[in-house]
């Protein structure tokens, strides 16, 4: 049997009001709503989002896959960052940068 060392917990707490914080593209973006409870349900695919854009737009680190941006006329704002594409295969940069 093999243990697990350098083990943690992470407590997210989101919060929001007046808001739609996880829209449902398969419902006309309608917020996702726990029919039970009534209560506003957020993804874990919304989380990884906004903790990735967090670590970008508000720490300047890099990440592996970051949203494209587009200025008003549709053209690609480049922000002299590293794209996914950019770090081709090498793993260990990847692992490294990100």
């Amino acid at each position: 049997m093999t243990t697990v060392g350098n083990r943690s917990e992470l407590l997210f707490i989101y919060d929001i009001r007046d808001g739609n914080p996880n829209g449902d593209p398969m419902d006309e973006n309608k917020p996702r709503i726990d029919e039970e409870t009534g209560v506003n349900l957020v993804t874990d695919v919304r989380l990884k989002r906004t903790i990735r854009d967090y670590l970008h737009d508000f720490k300047g680190l890099e990440i592996f896959v970051r949203e494209i941006v587009y200025d008003a006329e549709n053209r690609y704002i480049q922000d002299g960052k590293m794209r996914a594409k950019d770090f081709g295969e090498d793993a260990e940069r990847i692992l490294r940068e990100c």
